[in-house]
């Protein structure tokens, strides 16, 4: 039997950093009074971030009467914590896509 802790710890290592939105986004989702005005701040920060968040927020499973137009309205009709796990899939998904195998 193979000890798969030293695989699993490079593993570890080879990740890419978080980008700064998404761990402040995750911070600000933490707090019980998370504010809008903060996680506005933070998306404007990060052209990307907002483009999927505007995207999410205009996509057919939120059935809004209204085109989602700023990163505010984005942040309202989504929710901190929302915006905050649309950031965090984002800043993840190219490490989710390495496989990491290891035998037990």
């Amino acid at each position: 039997m193979t000890d798969c802790r030293y695989c699993m710890l490079e593993a570890v290592v080879g990740l890419e950093p978080l980008p700064t939105s998404a761990i402040d986004l995750a911070m600000i989702a933490a707090e019980p009074d998370g504010a809008v005005g903060d996680v506005v701040e933070v998306l404007d920060r990060d052209q990307a971030l907002i483009g999927s968040g505007m995207a999410q927020a205009n996509s057919a499973d939120q059935a809004s009467q209204r085109t989602i137009g700023t990163a505010r309205d984005a942040v309202l009709g989504l929710g901190v914590a929302r915006v905050a796990g649309i950031a965090m899939f984002n800043a993840m998904s190219g490490s989710l896509d390495a496989e990491i195998a290891f035998s037990v």
